[in-house]
């Protein structure tokens, strides 16, 4: 039923004109080289309203956007979780084929492809160790669904909640070889990061069913040759992108009220990798922090303030930024699954990420602190369709801020409907 107020008016013509189709070329899981000078990411073209997501690639450009190399090295696959290793050398990521239910590690090196390990599930969350000589992932093997508590759930066969599927740590050499399974069986492993002596992890983990227990999950660390646990710490709220500093000292996190798992906000929290009680760097911060890693011994982080999304470099101990922030402009960063959704250099100077706005699709962003600019204009061509403005009010003491969304032209006196 149409709400009263409103119509619906369909213009015919003698004669049809069939418009061109629009295809929107999709970018996602940005990583950076450790130098800054190469970028790989996971693209497609979209027409829209197919059966299923367009096949993709994993494309590498240079600093300026251009493309150096493209890899699929599996049509029936699906591609994610781009990570380089430590030199540069080598590129991995995760090609998943559904119908099969395999997920293939890949690992490019001198500009080939090759399979570094098969596994019977499916898996996310590549990361090579300090050394480069092994990379980690997450894995659930034998997976009755995908990932995450909105993707569709497996039928219930038995007595509920006997048999879970568990998200664990895996390691496999940079050689290739067996997948070694390093945390607890019984335990859900949502994210992860390598501690600096590459001999165990800082995670976010709870007992259990991953989908349901994210709310209640801790930060903790395994050992990445028994597998044993330590709590770190449990603080009374969600936690996200646990990060361990270069000295390998203490444990950076993103902690606040957050209504799903990768629905990233709140405020920066550090606490003792040897455990403690964490505390918020910047307890009076006008915004909301969604993106984290340290660069050195400051933390390179992307905010939501408002209607602008920030990137800044801050310092841990003072809650101070250095320098100022480099970006501020009204878009939407797209997080990359469980990675930061600002990714930089190893030394912090250069800086990239997916960004989009109203009337311009997601572009791959990069440059340093004279700022970012977008270096692909696939998209660019696109319609402009609508005209924003920002606004905010006050309500119970509380400011608030939202879009005001209408037609890109509009006539003088001429009254529309709103929806709120």
């Amino acid at each position: 039923m149409r709400p009263a107020g409103y119509a619906v008016v369909f213009l015919l013509g003698a004669h049809a004109v069939s418009a061109a189709p629009v295809v929107i070329r999709d970018h996602d899981h940005l990583a950076l080289a450790p130098k800054g000078e190469r970028m790989a990411n996971v693209e497609a073209s979209d027409p829209g309203n197919l059966a299923d997501s367009p096949h993709s690639v994993v494309v590498v450009r240079d600093a300026s956007g251009k493309v150096q190399a493209a890899y699929d090295p599996c049509r029936a696959c699906q591609y994610a979780d781009t990570a380089w290793s430590p030199s540069g050398d080598a590129l991995a990521f995760i090609a998943t084929d559904r119908k099969r239910g395999t997920a293939t590690l890949y690992a490019v090196e001198k500009k080939t492809p090759r399979a570094l390990a098969v596994i019977k599930g499916i898996a996310n969350t590549v990361r090579y160790s300090p050394d480069g000589a092994r990379i980690a992932l997450l894995a659930t093997i034998g997976a009755r669904k995908l990932t995450g508590a909105v993707e569709a759930g497996a039928a219930l066969v038995g007595e509920i909640g006997e048999s879970n599927d568990e998200q664990r740590i895996g390691i496999v050499s940079a050689k290739g070889g067996a997948l070694r399974l390093v945390s607890p069986a019984d335990t859900y492993i949502y994210e992860y990061d390598w501690t600096p002596d590459g001999k165990g992890f800082a995670v976010t983990s709870a007992k259990g069913n991953g989908d349901n227990n994210w709310w209640i999950a801790t930060l903790d660390y395994v050992d990445g040759a028994t597998g044993a646990m330590r709590r770190i710490a449990a603080p009374k709220m969600q936690i996200e992108l646990p990060r361990v500093s270069p000295d390998g000292k203490t444990v950076a996190f993103i902690g606040g009220l957050m209504s799903d798992w990768q629905s990233i906000g709140g405020d920066i929290y550090v606490v003792p990798l040897a455990g403690g009680e964490p505390r918020d760097i910047r307890p009076d911060f006008a915004g909301s922090f969604r993106s984290l890693d340290w660069r050195g011994s400051r933390l390179m982080t992307g905010a939501q303030i408002g209607g602008l999304y920030s990137v800044a470099l801050y310092d841990p101990q003072t809650g101070q930024l250095q320098p100022p922030d480099f970006f501020f402009r009204p878009m939407s960063v797209r997080s990359q699954g469980v990675n930061s959704s600002v990714v930089s250099s190893a030394d912090g100077k250069t800086v990239a990420m997916i960004a989009e706005d109203f009337n311009h699709a997601y572009e791959i962003f990069a440059g340093g602190t004279s700022g970012l600019v977008p270096i692909t204009h696939d998209n660019s061509r696109l319609a402009q369709n609508v005209a924003v403005q920002n606004v905010g009010w006050t309500n119970e003491g509380f400011h608030l801020q939202g879009w005001l969304v209408g037609p890109k032209q509009t006539q003088p006196g001429t009254k529309y409907p709103m929806v709120v």
